[in-house]
């Protein structure tokens, strides 16, 4: 490995020195005790053995270590990148930290995996007969197979029997709560008890039930062919069905015969214990005749020759046999009554009550209450799948609302049809509602909204639409519900002059007087007819300044302004314009800028012509929310009011002087003339 010192060198920049040899060999100048000839110290170096550590160098071959710093050859250590001492590759073995995998060595303990051959570090490995790598006794455990029995472990997956206790792997046992060993599943089969249902199986020996199917144990069954669970044969007994004759059994319940004695019986008449064609223990069926209680199939099972619920009994009215005084089987005589068609000795034989040469079947005319029917001849709801006979009047005996005329029936007695029983009956059109009375008189009162009717009179409305009574509306054509007239008044339009009334909003003209509406006249104190305010404007004399109006023909004034009768604007001028600024050229810029820091309208007092328009613009970023337009006077309304934007226009057809002013700031007004 010296070879690799000069390869160090290169790679740290160095250049390896030359050795020269000078001395003859054999000269016995290295022996002589002087530092003399090429020697870097006394008898050792240059062309003598290297020296040892602290002589003085000045190569790195001439010191024992290979290694000369600053003069001195070094002892050797373990970080000098040179193959010297005891180290069995470049800094490792030896005293130094195990050499890896392919460097050289001396001896295994050179090794990290503690394994030298061929002078060479191995990798550990799991046949190499060394505990090295991750394995946790000598190549078993870690990335190994697991180990056997009494090797070291550090957890149970270290081991081939999966339990590792105090370190050391243990032995496979039925009790360890795993599957090992000759194990078929966790701690049963191979040599451990057998397995249950649903647990791993190598044969059937393996299983409880002796049972292994595609390597799982199976509950035992009763069709398995195998005696198994608690049959006392194959398949047989126990809770399997009984077991034939011949086969094993322990108690008579395992044999199909009920018969064992250490096998089963075939069935007789004298082995206590019903089996066979009997039928109760050692009777009926081929032996001898049951006493009374025994059990039995018919009649001729039993001494007394009666067999009622599969039990022997005395003759009865429920033996399937005609005995004692009854008139047919189990009917009739002191038996219950004889059904449709049975013989009979007389009326009390039969259920209709109506013996003729037999029980007849109840009829609406046989002059007896039978059959389905609540009273002699009558009820048995007909129309509901009952008796078919007529419904029962007033008095007599119901079952149900339908067996009466009337449909109410109460404490089983058929009442009386009323206008409050709940039913509709009668002439009702609708449940105790409607309807004429025989005399042509009301039979009920009449029916509500929604409820059913044959005639408007049916209805409080006095509505009858689609045999249906409607809620009372205001064009209905019918004087109903709050209504003071023919559809009008109460909560409908008001009324029509001459229609009833109870107060003045029933009537168009809001008068009512005398139980009636009145016509609308200039003197009745009411703003009516054509009226633009309270008896004035429209037909009326024309309202004085301040009063509603549509237009200037309903003022005095005849200058109507924002819906009031107003003046027109003073000879004199307004808003202080006397003289106007002329704008009726046709290029002139007709804009009147408003707001800004002196709050005015500029100009403020305009000149324009007929047909041409004036625009109002804000400055400074003032909309007319700072500076809400209005118009105050003039011969009709032009300039409409304006409370957003910045900016509106409005075009002038009539000569006149117009004033405008802001509602929100005092004294910021102004006026436009209009001239032909």
């Amino acid at each position: 490995m010296r070879r690799c010192l000069p390869l160090l060198l290169a790679l740290l920049g160095c250049e390896a020195p030359v050795v020269g040899n000078p001395l003859p060999e054999g000269s016995g100048a290295c022996t002589d005790g002087v530092r003399n000839g090429e020697e870097s110290d006394t008898d050792c170096g240059g062309p003598c053995p290297p020296c040892p550590s602290g002589s003085r160098c000045e190569t790195f071959d001439g010191c024992e270590s290979l290694v000369c710093t600053e003069g001195l050859c070094q002892e050797p250590s373990c970080s000098d990148f040179v193959l010297n001492g005891l180290e069995g590759d470049v800094d490792c073995g030896g005293p130094c930290s195990p050499c890896v995998a392919g460097q050289e060595c001396h001896a295994h303990a050179d090794c990290a995996s503690r394994v030298c051959a061929s002078s060479l570090c191995q990798a550990p490995s799991c046949s190499d007969a060394t505990k090295n790598g991750a394995e946790v006794d000598v190549d078993c455990g870690g990335g190994c197979p697991p180990c056997a029995a009494g090797k070291s472990c550090t957890g149970n997956g270290d081991c081939a029997s999966g339990v590792c206790l105090n370190q050391s792997c243990r032995a496979p046992s039925c009790t360890d709560g795993l599957r090992n060993g000759e194990e078929t599943d966790r701690d049963c089969g191979g040599g451990c008890p057998s397995c249950s249902p649903g647990l791993a199986c190598a044969s059937p020996s393996d299983c409880a039930s002796k049972v292994c199917t595609q390597g799982v144990c199976r509950s035992a069954s009763c069709t398995d062919s195998v005696a198994n669970g608690s049959e006392s044969d194959i398949d047989c007994g126990g809770p399997c069905p009984g077991c034939p004759v011949g086969s094993s059994c322990r108690t008579g319940g395992d044999c199909s015969s009920g018969a064992c004695a250490v096998s089963c019986q075939a069935p007789s008449c004298s082995d206590a214990v019903r089996n066979g064609p009997e039928t109760d223990v050692d009777c009926g069926g081929g032996c001898p005749k049951c006493s009374l209680g025994r059990a039995c199939s018919v009649p001729a099972d039993c001494a007394t020759g009666a067999c009622s619920a599969q039990l022997c009994v005395a003759p009865a009215c429920t033996d399937g046999m005609k005995n004692g005084t009854e008139t047919d089987t189990d009917c009739g005589g002191g038996c219950a009554p004889c059904a449709d068609g049975r013989s009979c000795l007389g009326p009390s034989d039969c259920g209709s009550r109506v013996c003729d040469g037999g029980c007849q079947t109840p009829a609406c005319s046989d002059s007896v209450e039978n059959g389905l029917e609540t009273d002699v001849d009558c009820g048995g709801a007909a129309d509901g799948g009952g008796s078919g006979c007529p419904a029962c009047t007033a008095g007599l005996g119901c079952g149900v609302p339908k067996d009466c005329t009337s449909l109410v029936c109460q404490l089983s007695i058929c009442q009386a049809r009323s206008c409050s029983d709940g039913t509709k009956n009668g002439p009702e059109s609708d449940v105790d509602c409607g309807g004429l009375a025989p005399d042509g008189g009301w039979a009920c009162p009449r029916c509500g909204p929604g409820q059913a009717c044959a005639l408007p009179s049916d209805c409080t409305s006095l509505v009858c639409q689609s045999a249906q009574c409607q809620a009372p509306s205001c064009s209905d054509g019918a004087k109903n519900g709050n209504e003071t007239g023919l559809d009008c008044g109460g909560g409908c339009p008001g009324c029509a002059p001459g229609a009833g009334c109870s107060q003045a909003s029933d009537c168009q003209s809001s008068v009512c007087a005398g139980g009636a509406c009145q016509p609308p006249s200039c003197t009745d104190g009411v703003k009516n007819g054509t009226e633009s305010d309270t008896d004035c404007g429209g037909s009326c004399t024309a309202c004085a300044l301040e009063r509603s109006c549509g237009s200037g023909a309903d003022c005095a004034s005849s200058v109507c302004l924002n819906g009031i009768c107003a003046n027109p604007c003073p000879a004199s001028g307004y808003a202080g314009c006397t003289a106007f600024l002329d704008l009726t050229a046709p290029t002139a810029d007709r804009t009147v800028w408003f707001g800004g820091a002196s709050k005015e309208y500029n100009p403020s007092c305009a000149q324009i012509r007929v047909g041409q328009s004036v625009s109002f613009s804000g400055q400074g970023g003032d909309t007319f929310s700072d500076h809400p337009l209005r118009q105050a006077c003039g011969p009709r309304l032009v300039i409409t009011t304006q409370t957003s934007g910045s900016a509106a226009s409005f075009a002038f057809t009539d000569a006149g002087l117009y004033g405008y002013y802001c509602s929100k700031h005092a004294g910021m007004g102004g006026a436009i003339e209009v001239v032909p």
